[in-house]
């Protein structure tokens, strides 16, 4: 007599095609994810440096009656004068808070 076949152990082609395309596409969306996710990473620590320097200025500021490094230069030409003195009255420890990611100046520790 006829035995019934056996079902198949295993998966088919369609199960595997359909595995195979589900993960595809989670793949194809955490991807751009993860590249955004390091931007705005890089974004927020440039911007809380931005956030100490303001802060140094202003303890300057409060330690020296309210006038700002500036003021105490006789022609400042640029910022690198003003934030100097940040650092050689200890306001900040060096120059690596005035660097970021995608920025040209690379911090040298040469003051």
């Amino acid at each position: 007599m006829n035995e019934p076949e056996k079902p198949k152990k295993g998966w088919g082609w369609l199960q595997w095609g359909f595995i195979i395309v589900v993960s595809l596409i989670g793949i194809s969306l955490i991807v751009p994810t993860i590249g955004f996710t390091a931007s705005m990473a890089n974004q927020t620590a440039s911007a809380n440096n931005a956030r100490q320097i303001i802060m140094a200025l202003k303890i300057w500021a409060s330690e020296n009656n309210g006038v700002f490094p500036d003021a105490k230069l006789p022609s400042p030409v640029s910022s690198n004068q003003v934030l100097r003195r940040l650092i050689q009255n200890e306001i900040l420890e060096d120059e690596r808070i005035f660097g970021a990611t995608n920025s040209p100046f690379a911090p040298d520790g040469n003051i």
